[in-house]
């Protein structure tokens, strides 16, 4: 059990967590973004909590040059106006020296709020908003560089970014803008508003980009809301205790949800197929099986999940290709990211 440190910066309420954010770190240091929404009307508050959690068996200890410990920008990723607000603008910070220590799988937690509005007093507009939050560490022989312009600047060696949406009628506002499809933006928003996906730091969603393994069984965790236990012992080979998604995928073989290409082996970062996602999510979502005629050409009863993906072609969830009179599934090719989103977002219409 972690040890959670809360450090109250302006007194603010405790809130629920809808979104899981980016999050990178160095040395078993690890750094997150949240805010308490993902949609926000105009001038709304949001509420925002940073994280910094050792994820290493070791005591750690983070030096800072003043008693500035992080910072963050808020910007429209449309307009790209990355000096619309920065959090240290216009404060002082004591020139003294700061340290953060961290015994072994503690946690602390810094919260802030931000009232839509620029440094300069300007109002937002509707659109998709960004914030990049890093902490201003100081270490020797380091050099910082501050990530106003993820696109042209190195990321900082810990970082954390993530996205929310502004607007009267934010069902109207793709969440990246890379996506054009009024399909995938639809089940995107629904997705996105619950804190299942995210996106990349420059503020695409890339949806032909393909998804692996390990991804996948993130996505499926939390569609269901489980928050995996602590595990001590792998059960393959090539998923160790450090691996980002170790704990992830304990829990989701231990529920029947996944399983591995043999019984040492899970390929965590090979890209997951067409056939393989959709068992898990009829799986994960527990529908019950229908016992209906085969119309795939390329699947019969041998597959694995043969009854999974009969069961979603029949809900309408996946859907085939019908090529010289024939229906295809093309079970054994990968995965996109946007198929994984529509298959998803179907799933959880149909469920309810």
């Amino acid at each position: 059990m972690k040890k959670i440190l809360p450090i109250l910066m302006t007194g603010l309420l405790l809130f629920t967590f809808f979104k899981v954010s980016p999050a990178k770190g160095e040395g078993g240091i690890l750094v997150k973004v949240e805010t308490d929404k993902t949609v926000y009307k105009l001038g709304e508050t949001v509420n925002i909590t940073f994280t910094i959690s050792n994820e290493s068996n070791v005591f750690q200890k983070l030096t800072f040059n003043t008693a500035q410990t992080y910072d963050f920008v808020i910007f429209n990723i449309a307009k790209n106006d990355l000096g619309f607000y920065r959090w240290s603008q216009g404060k002082m910070f004591a020139q003294v020296i700061t340290e953060i220590n961290l015994e072994p799988d503690e946690v602390k937690i810094f919260k802030e709020q931000w009232n839509q509005k620029s440094n300069s007093g300007s109002p937002v507009s509707a659109g998709t908003y960004r914030m990049n939050f890093w902490l201003t560490t100081s270490m020797a022989n380091e050099k910082i560089e501050e990530p106003e312009n993820m696109n042209k600047f190195a990321l900082p060696k810990y970082f954390a970014t993530t996205i929310f949406l502004v607007g009267n009628e934010p069902q109207t506002i793709a969440p990246f803008d890379d996506v054009k499809d009024p399909e995938l933006i639809k089940y995107l928003f629904t997705l996105y508003s619950r804190g299942i996906i995210y996106g990349y730091p420059d503020g695409t969603f890339r949806p032909q980009n393909n998804l692996t393994r390990a991804e996948a069984v993130a996505l499926i965790l939390r569609v269901i809301s489980i928050t995996p236990q602590r595990y001590l012992k792998p059960t393959f080979n090539d998923v160790p205790r450090v691996y980002w998604a170790f704990n992830l995928i304990e829990e989701a073989y231990r529920r029947g949800i996944v399983i591995g290409v043999s019984s040492y082996a899970f390929s965590p970062n090979n890209y997951i197929t067409r056939g393989e996602f959709t068992t898990m999510v009829i799986r994960a979502l527990e529908f019950k099986f229908l016992d209906t005629p085969n119309p795939f050409s390329d699947i019969d009863g041998d597959y694995f999940g043969f009854k999974e993906v009969l069961t979603a072609y029949n809900l309408g969830i996946v859907q085939g290709v019908n090529a010289n009179g024939k229906i295809y599934f093309y079970p054994f090719s990968s995965i996109t990211r946007g198929e994984a989103v529509l298959i998803l977002g179907r799933a959880i219409e149909k469920k309810g």
